[in-house]
């Protein structure tokens, strides 16, 4: 099946089964995964072939996603296993397994998806604030109150950084872009 196709008929399936706004996306990606050939459960799926919606679909060039997933050279069905997308945020769906577990390690780690993914889509204009990573170390039980700064500080290799104290802001650098570009491709398994 073509892509163009199959992204018509995963969008007018979403559309024809009304689901709340929330599960949109998740419904989305998990038919046009199927549509496309992929096995995302053990029962075979049999697609439905709905009349095109004459909404356009919303992934294309446009979209902050499409623009995030050309950057770190992965599809955007790949992110949205990684990431969500709702509410104008980002947050993270990766095993905790598949963070490091020494505070330190999962500091940079955890900087690293979380800043790319917020800049790659545009949620941040430039510039993160560190309390969105704090909340996802809590998260992953991988936050470090009295070593925080220090952790995000040691990450130099691939951030620049402004402000003091609670205020800190970070953006990825041009290397950081690459460091985090591979650390996402070895998350979803692809590097």
């Amino acid at each position: 099946m073509e892509i163009d196709a199959a992204l018509s008929d995963a969008r007018a399936a979403v559309d024809a089964a009304s689901l709340p706004e929330e599960w949109q996306t998740a419904a989305f990606t998990e038919v046009l995964r199927h549509l496309l050939g992929g096995s995302g459960g053990s029962a075979p799926f049999m697609p439905v072939h709905l009349p095109a919606s004459p909404v356009p679909p919303t992934v294309g060039e446009g979209n902050g996603v499409a623009k995030f997933a050309k950057r770190v050279g992965l599809d955007e069905a790949v992110l949205h296993d990684i990431y969500g997308f709702e509410g104008g945020g980002v947050s993270l769906h990766v095993a905790s397994t598949k963070i490091a577990v020494s505070k330190k390690s999962a500091t940079r780690e955890i900087a690293l998806l979380i800043v790319a993914a917020r800049q790659g889509i545009g949620v941040d204009d430039g510039w993160t604030a560190v309390s969105h990573i704090r909340e996802v170390l809590h998260n992953y039980n991988r936050f470090d109150s009295s070593n925080f700064a220090t952790n995000i500080k040691a990450v130099s290799d691939a951030f620049n950084f402004r402000g003091k104290g609670a205020s800190v802001e970070i953006r990825l650098t041009q290397p950081g872009w690459e460091i985090a570009s591979a650390f996402v491709r070895e998350i979803a398994g692809t590097s």
